[in-house]
Order: structure tokens, then sequence, then C-alpha cells
């Protein structure tokens, strides 16, 4: 299928086990001494008409301040399905791997979901995504570790962010904002549905969008999401 998507969820929680580490974090200097070295970000990535990433997070908040709203919008979409084929609505057909089964799990889930507060646009986090979109387009990488090995975490901190918990999810292919969080609020093929749950989790608070051509996947757009701060410097 043409759509790629990937979240990171709960990467670093202070004074807590670090999922997948099997360790403790003991403070913030052990990390930091291990960060790697960033370049300035680039003050944004180019977008075309209709891929504004505000409108990307204008699309996230309709949804989880109004879920069962938004389970009637992704209602209409079943009508794009034959079999397991997606007609997307610029035409292109999507072979996804559950056909229809996967978006009536979405309208079940979000017509029981509790509203969920709108996240805040924050620009140190947008700076954030913006050198990941930036350093996948060139290298046509995908995943959550960029091409100097740098982590959400690295990233975030770089741009000044210090956050108690945080979370990035990032869609490969659509350029479309609602086509991006239909496709992400969906979750296709995962069946822990990590990227709608990173959409609705009423943890984060702030959030940051970043857009823009992939070499590999034609576009990318990487949300990156952050809870109250621990501390911002």
């Amino acid at each position: 299928m043409r759509v790629k998507i990937e979240s990171l969820l709960n990467v670093w929680r202070c004074c807590a086990f670090a999922s997948g580490l099997g360790a403790i974090v003991a403070s913030l200097g052990a990390f930091a001494a291990e960060r790697p070295a960033l370049e300035a970000a680039p003050a944004s990535v180019s977008a075309p008409s209709g891929c504004d990433p505000s409108a990307l997070l204008a699309e996230i908040n309709v949804a989880r301040t109004d879920p069962r709203g938004y389970a009637r919008i992704l209602r209409d979409g079943m009508t794009h399905f034959h079999d397991r084929t997606y007609e997307a609505p610029d035409g292109e057909a999507l072979e996804t791997v559950e056909g229809v089964t996967a978006l009536k799990d979405a309208i079940a889930d979000l017509e029981a979901r509790t509203p969920a507060p709108p996240l805040a646009a924050d620009r140190a986090i947008a700076q954030a995504a913006v050198r990941l979109v930036a350093d996948q387009g060139r290298t046509g990488e995908s995943g959550h570790v960029d091409s100097r090995n740098a982590s959400l975490r690295d990233r975030l901190e770089a741009a000044g962010v210090l956050a108690r918990s945080m979370e990035e999810t990032i869609a490969y292919g659509p350029t479309d904002p609602r086509e991006v969080v239909r496709e992400l609020i969906v979750d296709d093929g995962n069946a822990d549905r990590a990227h709608r749950n990173a959409i609705f989790d009423s943890a984060m608070t702030r959030a940051g969008c970043a857009c823009g051509p992939h070499t590999a996947w034609g576009w990318v757009c990487v949300i990156d999401f952050a809870s109250d701060a621990m501390a911002d410097r």
C-alpha cells in the first residue's frame, strides 16, 4: 500500500522505567552527555496547497474534541472500500491489510471515546518535527531516529523542550490533512492501534507538525506530541 505510518509512544518518562531500555532514568544529565550534536533546524519545510501543518493540527483537534463527530466523517469513507482496496478521494487506489474491518473498528472506538482537550500549537515542538522531515526528505529513510542518530527526545531537547512524556507519529504518503489523520486513526494493519491512541492521548497537551517531500514515499508528515512541561529551557 502507498501509505506508511509509524508511531513512537512514551519514548521517555523521567524517573520511570524506559520501555525496552531495562533501566531507570536516573538523571537528565546522563542523557544529555549522550545526545548527538545536531545542526540548526531549518526554519521550515515547504508544503503544497492543502498540506499546511497548521491545518493538520487543526484536523487532529477536530478529532480529539469530538470523536463521535469524527466517527461520522470516517463512516462516509466506507463507500470507498472495495474488498481490501480503498479508493482515496484523489482517485488513487490503496491496498490495505484489513480492508473495511479496520475502519469499522475505528468508528466503534471513536463512538465510545471521551473527548480530549485540543492540543496547543508549540513552535519549539514543531521545529523538532521540521528537523526530522528535512532529514528524511533528503535521505529517503523512515522511522524515529534520524541520520545523525538523534531520537525524538534528542530533537525536542535541541529545540528547548523537556516534557514528562512525549510521542511521535509519522505518516508517509498522503498530503491532505484529513487523509493523514484518517490513516492514523484507522491504523490499518496495526493490532495495538498505537497511532490512533497517540492522536487521542489526553496526557498530551501540545504538539507541533511538519510536512514535506520524501524521496521514497513522496510525502511525509511528522506530528510530535508532548505532555505538560517538566522544564523548558
